[in-house]
């Protein structure tokens, strides 16, 4: 409790607190009113309020705006004292673990044994195998409940269903949710990337367990194998898999012995499932539980019919369908496992045909039907609460601990293979889904990431889900469009939650082949941006070059301002995979477009082009041309309306990292902090206001503050990582890494640098992964490790040179020459002669400090020579 008054009270009457401002705003936004009413007064008033009105119109509009700002940092304060409360009171935190099954019988040595091994060879990789309905989740419950797990492992019991996916990508979403729903319900939403995922269960305060229950291991893909060897192979997390059949997959290391696959229970085992349902236990409720192979669902669901039908009646339709299965329901009941005709059976008991059609729409969505949304089904449904209990009743369906309708996996399974969805109802699920989907909140980003994380995140499964069926189906060319449409508008949602949707995207990109070019394009630029998030540049290029033959192809779209929003996209993107040659080439394109053309909203584009040539030749070190495009992209955003005020912080933030690199510190830190202030009165601007403290983490480790710099840099991570800016993560872990280096922090430097190169391994940004490489080199050779310094540094000068990147290369060929130089002997001449090209790379790059740098290890190297002769 004092700990979370401190907090409180810090929060609220720092005087850098949303207070002052909010006591501004409401004193504006009532003199603003005041003046409006004034107009009612009389005719005097009126006719000079008629005078005013283009000021009293920007002052109501400024009022909006500084009340959106004020409430924006007020949730942002407010959300930094809910997670200091958090990390202060481990207590809080919410844990979407289902119950113990209630009824659980005959598996006592097999949860004894798991049980065993998680407690005595932890990290552990457990499977639990067996066929479906034998009770391989409530064996896998069980254990999660057992006493002396959750003693161990308290709130990081983690329980994961598996069976509404089939691809790894499905298997990741799910984590996603999941691990974000808990979040959400604890705290704050915090959706996770499957890096972040991953980093996040590695880095939790406690070792925990995670179970993936009805693991497909019929996908056997090799992204399937991966995610699941990643997840086993992290050293806090137990792992407790269930899967159907008798294999364990091999590209695991499970934990011997290995527990063999479930078998059918005994039969007074059986009977105490039957007996805890139904009172009536006689020699035809023993037949049935024979007939079923004494499997616990099936037991379940024909216990639940007896209740209201006689074990004797429901065993002689049973062998009435074993004898001649054309007098129940033809050949299908002939095929039928005991398991799946347990379930039909169950079927048939129901009098309400509209139960069978809502169990199939509960089936048909990934993630089972919200509660919330039952009552936008009550049409559509004859006493659909009547059906929700019936359904219940016969254990088909079962409310989970996040307010969804369920039905377990085989039952889920059944349904889709013989009772599918028909269309006209699909289409009424359709239309529910498109509308939650085509919310539009034009450039309002706030709004925009809310909306998502509370209307989208939940059920993002299921909206995926349904848009997929739509895209693979719909034939007619007005309500596809519309369907393409409402797949760029989600995928732009799902971007605020850290799901990009690629695959989706890529399946209504080629669906859209005939549909209007505006379409194509709208679904191209949101792949290009999400695939930019998720650091995945290589395929951005690529992306945007399609969205501009696109626009070629579109006699309307021919040599209009938008073209060059499209080529000034590219070149950025040129920039951000390394391709500096060509992202000046495409810029200085872009800027034509715009030579002539006296719109405001052309300047900013070409404000934009000039921001981001001055961004190539900062980090091609040629400082002048850099200063020169900056210089004149600020002018131009000052020059334009309050909109532009972006434009301007994002200008001054990159002057600023000019400024650092000509060592001119206190300039540096005037751009930066302005920025940082616009960025941080206008909703939406994490990723800027994140990209603001990096460098100011950078200026501050240049100028040895470096607590400072510590607090930037992970105030950065912070944003980044809320807003899955996958790039930004890495590049904050990287500059983490190496301020831990010079803190002589080894062991944490370590830890920030792998993650960091974990992160480049898979995204393409070259110019990072330079760095990160660089400071590990460093690490190697502080550390002694000179064969492995030697390693990573010549990757960095390779790696640098194909860009080229001279500053990158030239700090690797710097790096590298102390670590030849400290070995000694014959080392020293190749010392030289990478201090002697790092030297030249420098010089061209203007950058002086660098030059003098090296010119005093070239002293020392040449000193140590003449030693040596």
């Amino acid at each position: 409790m004092c700990a979370s008054g401190d907090v409180r009270a810090h929060s609220f009457e720092n005087p850098s607190s949303s207070r002052p401002m909010i006591h501004r705003s409401i004193i504006r936004s009532l003199e603003a009113l005041n003046t409006c009413t004034a107009g009612s007064r009389g005719l005097l008033d009126r006719a000079r309020l008629l005078l005013r009105w283009d000021t009293v119109l920007n002052d109501v509009k400024q009022c909006r705006n500084d009340m959106k700002a004020t409430l924006d940092m007020f949730n942002s304060e407010f959300t930094a004292i809910k997670r200091s409360r958090r990390a202060t009171d481990g207590t809080e935190r919410l844990v979407l673990l289902p119950p113990p099954p209630p009824t659980f019988h005959g598996r006592a040595r097999e949860v004894a044994y798991v049980v065993e091994i998680v407690l005595d060879k932890a990290p552990a990789r457990v499977a639990i195998l067996g066929s479906g309905g034998i009770g391989k989740t409530s064996t896998a419950l069980a254990v999660l409940h057992h006493p002396q797990i959750k003693a161990k492992y308290d709130d990081r019991r983690f329980f994961v269903s598996c069976h509404r996916v089939s691809s790894a990508d499905g298997t990741v979403l799910e984590l996603l949710t999941f691990f974000g729903t808990l979040e959400y319900e604890s705290s704050q939403w915090t959706t996770l990337s499957q890096d972040e995922l991953v980093w996040y269960l590695r880095h939790l305060q406690s070792n925990g367990i995670l179970c993936l229950d009805d693991w497909n291991s019929d996908v056997t893909t090799n992204a399937n194998k991966d995610l699941l060897s990643e997840l086993a192979s992290l050293p806090n997390i137990t792992l407790l898999v269930t899967m159907r059949g008798t294999e364990y997959p091999k590209h695991v290391a499970w934990t011997n012995p290995l527990l063999p696959p479930l078998s059918p229970l005994t039969l007074d085992d059986a009977m105490r499932i039957w007996d805890g349902i139904c009172e009536t236990n006689d020699e035809h409720a023993v037949k049935l539980v024979q007939a079923v192979n004494r499997a616990p669902l099936a037991i379940t669901l024909l216990a639940n019919i007896a209740r209201t039908e006689s074990p004797k009646s429901l065993w002689q339709r049973w062998e009435l369908n074993q004898s001649d299965p054309s007098q129940v329901d033809g050949a299908k009941s002939h095929s039928l496992s005991e398991i799946d005709l347990s379930i039909e059976f169950s079927l048939r008991g129901l009098d309400e045909s509209a139960a069978v059609l809502l169990l199939s729409v509960i089936c048909s969505l990934p993630q089972g039907l919200p509660e919330f949304r039952i009552p936008a089904f009550i049409d559509a449904f004859k006493d659909l609460r009547a059906c929700v209990t019936l359904l219940k009743h016969r254990s088909l369906v079962y409310a989970s601990e996040d307010g969804f309708l369920r039905a377990l996996s085989p039952v889920t399974r059944y349904m889709r293979s013989y009772h599918p969805l028909p269309d006209l109802v699909y289409k009424q699920l359709t239309e529910l889904y498109l509308k939650i989907v085509e919310t539009d909140f034009e450039e309002d980003v706030s709004a925009s990431a809310v909306y998502a994380r509370d209307h989208i995140g939940v059920e993002v499964g299921n909206i995926l889900a349904v848009l997929m069926h739509c895209v693979e189906h719909e034939t007619a060319k007005d309500p596809l469009e519309r369907c393409l449409l409402a797949i760029a508008s989600f995928t732009r949602f799902c971007a605020h939650i850290h799901y990009y949707g690629i695959d989706l995207l890529d399946k209504a990109i080629d669906r859209a082949k005939d549909s209007a070019p505006a379409v194509i394009v709208e679904l191209l630029m949101v792949k290009a941006g999400n695939l930019c998030l998720s650091a995945r540049f290589g395929e951005a290029t690529l992306t945007v070059m399609r969205m501009h033959e696109v626009c070629r192809s579109d006699v309307t779209k021919v040599t209009t301002a938008f073209e060059g929003w499209i080529l000034a996209r590219l070149g950025d993107v040129y920039y951000w995979n390394g391709q500096y040659g060509e992202a000046k080439e495409v810029l200085h394109s872009a800027l034509k477009f715009f030579e002539k053309d006296l719109e405001t909203k052309v300047h900013t584009i070409t404000a934009m082009c000039n921001l981001y040539l001055g961004r190539v030749y900062l980090d091609l070190g040629i400082l002048d041309r850099a200063e020169e495009y900056l210089q004149s992209a600020h002018r131009i955003y000052l020059a334009c309306t309050a909109e532009a005020q972006s434009g301007s912080a994002d200008s001054s933030c990159t002057l600023g990292e000019l400024h650092i690199a000509t060592s001119e510190f206190e300039k540096a830190e005037t751009e930066l902090l302005y920025g940082l202030e616009v960025f941080e009165n206008r909703a939406g601007s994490e990723v800027s206001r994140a990209g603001c403290l990096q460098s100011l983490g950078c200026l501050y480790m240049r100028t040895s503050r470096l607590e400072s710099a510590k607090e930037r840099f992970e105030s950065a991570l912070e944003l980044y990582s809320a807003a899955g800016e996958r790039r930004g993560v890495a590049d904050s872990l990287g500059s983490l890494g190496a301020l831990h280096i010079q803190l002589d922090e080894l062991g944490v430097a370590e830890e920030y640098l792998q993650s960091a190169m974990n992160l480049h391994s898979e995204a393409e940004y070259p110019r990072g992964k330079v760095a990160v490489l660089n400071s590990l080199g460093t690490l190697h050779h502080v550390l002694s490790r000179f064969d492995e310094a030697c390693g990573i540094l010549n990757s960095a000068v390779q790696l640098a040179a194909s860009m080229p990147y001279p500053i990158g290369e030239g700090e690797a060929l710097l790096r590298l020459g102390k670590v030849h130089k400290d070995r000694g002997g014959g080392e020293l001449q190749r010392a030289l002669s990478c201090l002697q090209r790092a030297r030249e790379l420098f010089g061209h790059a203007q950058d002086l400090r660098r030059v003098k740098s090296v010119r005093a290890e070239m002293d020392e190297v040449t000193e140590l020579l003449h030693v040596s002769a």
